[in-house]
């Protein structure tokens, strides 16, 4: 009889484990503070960050008055790619709660409830930011002058979405990073050609891929600092389809 219980109990404490609420589900939106903002969007479900590292050059192990702070002084240079899906809406809800906190609610309410309210059945969009570590690195200035010329034919053939069981669509709009203060924009059709849906049930994972051409001089902020060489770089984040379930749905 204590056998059974306990067996039954365990049963019932794994249970428990696997239905338990994420943080997202427990706490509303509108109460997360900017470390919850920061923990959608860049360690979540529906957002993660790439990292590109690069080596310096010009480092020296010494600084000055005059270099401190160009975030140039380091021996290695990380520069984050953060990827998130902007049609999920907890990533909405998590951008929502970004501009009330900074507005100080200056904002129509009703204009970023139609933001979070808003679907697309057509297409997934994906967000890319960017940042770096130290801050202020020339080369994540490189990265965000590529950004800018990038164009939806210049990435038709090597950005894409794909599952783990072979299902893709390749690009099929981007946006550079605008006034929106959103990101550069990858748009993908949730639909392959012959009309059948990119996700099914049966999939478990998605991965999204791009490219980004850094051209020789691109990171160059001062004469002394020297020129990064012409590099390519395969930027890609690899997503669980299983914990991107939101209020019983799939969301991306």
């Amino acid at each position: 009889m204590k056998k059974t219980s306990l067996v039954l109990g365990l049963a019932l404490a794994c249970a428990g484990m696997l239905w338990a609420k994420e943080w997202w589900e427990k706490k509303p939106y509108l109460e997360w503070s900017p470390k919850d903002i920061e923990r959608m969007l860049d360690g979540s479900p529906w957002g993660k960050i790439h990292v590109v590292t690069i080596s310096n050059p010009t480092y020296t192990g010494t600084r000055s008055f005059s270099t401190e702070g160009t975030g140039d002084l380091e021996r290695e240079k990380n520069n984050l790619f953060h990827l998130h899906f902007l049609t999920a809406r907890p990533v909405k809800m998590a951008i929502v709660r970004s501009l009330i906190l900074r507005s100080k609610g200056t904002l129509d309410p009703a204009q970023l409830q139609k933001f979070l309210d808003q679907s697309n059945e057509q297409s997934i969009v994906l967000a890319l930011t960017l940042s770096s570590q130290p801050a202020g690195t020339s080369s994540i200035n490189g990265y965000l002058s590529a950004l800018m010329k990038l164009t939806s034919p210049a990435l038709a053939s090597n950005t894409l979405l794909a599952t783990n069981t072979g299902r893709k669509v390749y690009l099929s709009r981007y946006d550079p990073p605008g006034q929106d203060g959103l990101g550069a924009k990858y748009y993908f059709p949730r639909k392959l050609p012959d009309g059948t849906p990119l996700v099914t049930p049966v999939d478990k994972e998605i991965r999204f891929e791009t490219m980004i051409t850094l051209d020789e001089g691109a990171t160059l902020t001062g004469n002394e600092l020297g020129v990064e060489l012409k590099r390519e770089d395969r930027i890609w984040m690899q997503f669980d389809l299983r914990k991107m379930i939101f209020e019983g749905q799939l969301e991306i």
